[in-house]
């Protein structure tokens, strides 16, 4: 099946989120898109679902006890604050 690339909208993300998508996925970046955080995968929508987790950190905040961040997707200004976000490592949620 071809892969896609599909979009992740968060209006209000909060610390940690969850999402579901097809298994394999690679995300792609972070940015803003009409007012609201967005994240971007690449995917193969004939695979299995599964949940993956996001970790929206803003600049100077404390990172929850026990996360094991994996990969920067990017760093986003949305309102005034700026966020780092992060894929959180499955075993670690």
């Amino acid at each position: 099946m071809p892969q896609l690339i599909w979009k992740y909208t968060f209006r209000k993300p909060t610390i940690l989120e969850s999402v579901s998508i097809p298994e394999g996925y690679k995300w792609l970046s972070a940015g803003v898109q009409d007012n609201a955080v967005v994240v971007w995968a690449l995917i193969d929508p004939g695979m299995p679902k599964q949940t993956a987790h996001l970790l929206f950190a803003a600049t100077g905040a404390t990172i929850p006890e026990g996360i094991k961040l994996g990969e920067l997707l990017g760093r986003v200004e949305d309102n005034g604050y700026v966020f780092h976000v992060f894929e959180v490592l499955p075993d670690e949620v």
